[in-house]
C-alpha cells in the first residue's frame, strides 16, 4: 500500500498522525501532473499535448485548471490523483488538531490570498492546508513570509472556507477561537487591526504585499545597497521610498498615507519583528527569494520618529560572497604587504572607516586569503553578512547580553588559530581582543574610525595600555568607498598642465614629495607614448541610468608598524603626529590612493574629494 492509499483509508485528525505519513513517503518520486494522469489512463497522449500547447499561451495557468476547462477531466479526479501520485495527502481538515502557534505565522491577508492555513509546525517546515498545493508561486510567497520550507496537504474547496472563516476572522469573537497564550493571540489581532483601521481590504492587503516584493526586487536589480522608507510628518502626505545607489540616496515611488501602518506592519510580520511595538527600535532579518531569483538577504531597522510614526531601513546583501584580497583593487605595494600581514600567525591587524566604508568586504577577503583546512577560524559579527564555507561565525545578541565582549571571551579558551571581530566598539571589546592576541593568535578587527592613523589613537582612547599592543599591532588599513565612472559613456581628455600641477600640489600636500617628480612618474606609468596623461569625466547613458557612475571602488592606506611609530604609540601621540610619521616613512594615504586611480580612468577628482 503506497502513501496516498494510507491517507485514503486512514482517520487522520493529529498532526502526530499526519507527521508519520509525511515522513513515511518523503522520498518518493515525484511525477509531472500530466504524467499521472496519463498513468491512470484519465487523459490521451494528445489530451496532454493540447494542455501543454495552451499551457505555453499562459504560464500562468495550473496545468490541472486547463484540463478541467477542457472538459476531460473533473477536479475531484485531479485532487484524487495528487494525493495518490504526488503524496499530497486529503485528510478530514475540519476535525484535525490544529496548532495555534501555527495559526499565527500566516497574516490573513496572505492567508486568503493564497487559500492557505497553516496546520502545524516542525522546527524547519511549516505543514499548510491549501486548495492549490501545485501552485509553486503561493508556496514561495509563503516560505518568504514565515522562513520555513512548506509542506503543502490537500484541502477541498469547502474545507478551505470552512477553515479560513474559523481562523482568519477579523473579528475579536473569531480571534477568540485561538487557543494559544493571549500575547500571541494580540500579533496576530494587530496586524487585522492595522487593516481595519486603515481601510484596506484583503484585496488590497494582497497587493501590498506584492508592492513590497516588488520594491526589494526592484532595489536588488538596481544595485541598491538600502531601501529607506520614509513616514512624512503630516499624517495625510505619503510616504516617500528611497534607494541608496552607489552611495546616494534616489527617489523611488510613495506609499499613500492610508496604507502606511499596512505597509509597516506588513515588513515588521515577515521581518520577526513586533508589530504592536512603535516606540523602540527594532532590528530583524529575512532571507528573501522568489520566482527562482537568487536568495536576497535583508536586514531591517525600524526608527521610531515624531507623531507616533516610524521608518524603516531595509539593507540589501543580495547574499554576498567573499572577494579575494585581489579583488579589492588595492595598489600593487598595498596588495602584497596586506598578504604578507595577515598571513602571520598571531598579532593584530585592523581595519578602520566609516559606516558604509567596506570594511566587512576587506575583512572577509582577508580571511578568504587564509581559510585553509589547517586553520581554525571564528569570526564574531554583528550582522553575519558574508558567509564562508570552513569559517566558524558568531552573529552577537545583545539583547541576551551575548556580546562582541562575551563572545571573545568565551573563544579564548575555544582553540581559535585566527579571530575576527567585525566591529571594536568599545574599551570591553577592544581589551578581550587584546587577550586574545596576547595568547598567540591572530586577530582581524573592524573599528569605526576616519583613517588608519585615527584607528590606533581610538585604541588608546579606549584606555588599552600601549605596552599591551604596540608589539601584537601589525598595521592598520584605513579605506573609504567611492562611485566608480561608468566605463560605457566615461569622456576623455588630455590633462593639461595646469590639471596636472593641482593635481600633484593635492598629491604631495603634508609631504616632502616634489610635485614636478610626482607628474613625471605619472607620466611614464600612466601616460601615453609621449607622456601625455588622460583624465575621465562622467557624462551618463541609459546603463548607468544617466548618472555617469556605476559601482563603487575602494581606495586605500596601510599603516605598517616601524620603530618610529611603535615610539609614537607608547608616547600617546596624537592621530596627526602618527600620520605624519607614517607618511614620512612613505604611507600612500587615501587621497593619494584616489588620485592615482583618477590617473587609471576609475573615477574623477570630484569622488575622491568628497570621500577626503
Amino acid at each position: 500500500m503506497n502513501a496516498g492509499d494510507q491517507f485514503a483509508q486512514q482517520d487522520i485528525v493529529t498532526p502526530q498522525q499526519l507527521e508519520l505519513v509525511l515522513q513515511i513517503q518523503k522520498n518518493k518520486p515525484q511525477p509531472k501532473l500530466g504524467i499521472a494522469l496519463l498513468q491512470e489512463n484519465i487523459i490521451t497522449h494528445k489530451h496532454l499535448n493540447a494542455a501543454l500547447q495552451k499551457q505555453t499561451q499562459d504560464r500562468h495557468t495550473p496545468l490541472g485548471e486547463i484540463f478541467v476547462g477542457m472538459g476531460v477531466v473533473t477536479e475531484p479526479v485531479i485532487k484524487r490523483v495528487l494525493s495518490k501520485k504526488f503524496g499530497i495527502p486529503t485528510l478530514r481538515l475540519r476535525d484535525f488538531q490544529v496548532d495555534s502557534e501555527a495559526i499565527q505565522s500566516i497574516p490573513a491577508a496572505l492567508a486568503h490570498k493564497h487559500k492557505a492555513v497553516p496546520l502545524y509546525r516542525t522546527e524547519s517546515r511549516l505543514i499548510v492546508a491549501m486548495e492549490d498545493p501545485l501552485a509553486r508561486e503561493s508556496l514561495l510567497d509563503l516560505e518568504l513570509c514565515v522562513q520555513l520550507k512548506i509542506d503543502p496537504i490537500l484541502a477541498s474547496h469547502e474545507d478551505m472556507v470552512f477553515l479560513l472563516r474559523r481562523f482568519y476572522s477579523t473579528t475579536a469573537k473569531r480571534a477568540d477561537e485561538f487557543s494559544g497564550p493571549s500575547s500571541e493571540r494580540e500579533v496576530d489581532l494587530a496586524w487585522a487591526e492595522t487593516i481595519a483601521e486603515d481601510s484596506v481590504s484583503e484585496e488590497e492587503g494582497a497587493a501590498i504585499h506584492q508592492m513590497i516584493n516588488k520594491v526589494i526586487l526592484d532595489a536588488s536589480a538596481q544595485g541598491a545597497s538600502e531601501i529607506h522608507m520614509e513616514s512624512i510628518r503630516d499624517g495625510a502626505q505619503p510616504s516617500k521610498i528611497r534607494f541608496r545607489k552607489d552611495g546616494l540616496m534616489m527617489p523611488y515611488s510613495d506609499i499613500p498615507a492610508d496604507f502606511r501602518a499596512t505597509v509597516i506592519a506588513r515588513i515588521k510580520s515577515i521581518s520577526g519583528l513586533d508589530v504592536a511595538q512603535k516606540r523602540r527600535s527594532q532590528r530583524g532579518r529575512l532571507t528573501f527569494e522568489q520566482g527562482g531569483a537568487s536568495k536576497i538577504e535583508l536586514r531591517v531597522v525600524t526608527v521610531p520618529t515624531m507623531d507616533g510614526l516610524e521608518d524603516i531601513v531595509i539593507r540589501v546583501l543580495s547574499t554576498p560572497k567573499a572577494l579575494s584580497i585581489d579583488g579589492l583593487n588595492l595598489a600593487a605595494p598595498t596588495n602584497d604587504a596586506l598578504k604578507k600581514l595577515v598571513a602571520k600567525s598571531s598579532g593584530l591587524l585592523l581595519v578602520c572607516g566609516p559606516t558604509g566604508s567596506g570594511k566587512t568586504t576587506m575583512l572577509h577577503a582577508l580571511l578568504a586569503h587564509i581559510n585553509t583546512p589547517n586553520r581554525k577560524i571564528w569570526t564574531v559579527e554583528d550582522p553575519v553578512e558574508i558567509k564562508q564555507e570552513g569559517i566558524r561565525q558568531i552573529q552577537i545578541d545583545s539583547k541576551s547580553d551575548w556580546t562582541f565582549a562575551s563572545a571573545l571571551r568565551s573563544l579564548a579558551d575555544a582553540g581559535p588559530d585566527v579571530v575576527m571581530v567585525s566591529d571594536m566598539r568599545d574599551a570591553g571589546t577592544a581589551q578581550a581582543a587584546m587577550d586574545i592576541a596576547l595568547t598567540g593568535r591572530s586577530v582581524l578587527s573592524g573599528m569605526h574610525a576616519t583613517g588608519a592613523a585615527e584607528g590606533v589613537a581610538r585604541l588608546l582612547d579606549f584606555g588599552v595600555d600601549p605596552f599591551h599592543f604596540v608589539d601584537m599591532l601589525q598595521g592598520v588599513v584605513g579605506q573609504r568607498l567611492i562611485r566608480g565612472l561608468c566605463p560605457a559613456c566615461r569622456q576623455s581628455r588630455v590633462a593639461s598642465n595646469e590639471e596636472l600641477e593641482t593635481l600633484a600640489r593635492e598629491y604631495c600636500a603634508h609631504t616632502t614629495l616634489d610635485p614636478a617628480h610626482v607628474i613625471e612618474r605619472w607620466r611614464q606609468q600612466y601616460g601615453d607614448a609621449n607622456g601625455a596623461l588622460t583624465l575621465f569625466s562622467a557624462t551618463g547613458c541609459e546603463k548607468c541610468g544617466h548618472m555617469g557612475y556605476q559601482g563603487r571602488i575602494g581606495i586605500y592606506e596601510l599603516l605598517p608598524m616601524s620603530a618610529a611609530m611603535k615610539r609614537k604609540i607608547y608616547a600617546r601621540a596624537n592621530a596627526d603626529e602618527m600620520r605624519h610619521t607614517a607618511i614620512s616613512e612613505g604611507m600612500q594615504t587615501i587621497k593619494q590612493d584616489g588620485i592615482e586611480k583618477v590617473l587609471q580612468g576609475k573615477t574623477d577628482m570630484e569622488q575622491v574629494r568628497s570621500a577626503c
